[in-house]
């Protein structure tokens, strides 16, 4: 049985790890303007990492592993 969570959790993680990468791809000339206008190196990681929080949550509540 715990096999089975640790692999749920890994396949989880992973789909997480790619959603937010593909944000990040699609969205650099966003990043670069949020730069240009002052924001931080950790302003800008803290919107990424509430974003791929709240991702998570919500695929947890749904009970899938994708957008």
């Amino acid at each position: 049985m715990t096999c089975i969570a640790t692999v749920a959790m890994l396949v989880a993680a992973l789909g997480i790890a790619n959603t937010m990468l593909m944000s990040v791809l699609e969205r650099t000339r966003e990043i670069d303007v949020m730069k240009a206008v002052g924001a931080s190196g950790g302003q800008l990681l803290l919107i990424f990492l509430v974003e791929g929080a709240l991702i998570g949550r919500q695929q947890r509540r749904n009970g899938t592993n994708g957008p």
